[in-house]
């Protein structure tokens, strides 16, 4: 099987994980594997304008006043649809 580049390949073996394969190129393996390729490129499905919800600094104009405004604080929230937090 061929690994591309940002591709991975899972492999099984009777339906239990084996290993993952991120380099690219040619690879051979136990003929009892099965491979199932993962892609492992970023995509961004809202690419919509970004408020800023931080009271402080909704009266900073220019991009570089905000930019100092925030850097005190530099912690985001992210979400993903789909996954499971690990607690």
């Amino acid at each position: 099987y061929m690994v591309e580049p940002n591709q991975a390949a899972v492999l099984s073996l009777f339906g239990k994980y084996v290993g993952t394969v991120k380099e690219q190129g040619l690879r051979w393996n136990n003929p009892f594997f099965s491979t199932r390729k993962v892609s492992l490129r970023v995509r961004n499905f809202e690419s919509g304008k970004l408020k800023v919800t931080e009271a402080d600094c909704a009266g900073a104009g220019s991009r570089a006043a905000l930019i100092e405004c925030l850097q005190p604080n530099r912690r985001v929230e992210v979400t993903v649809d789909g996954v499971t937090p690990k607690k």
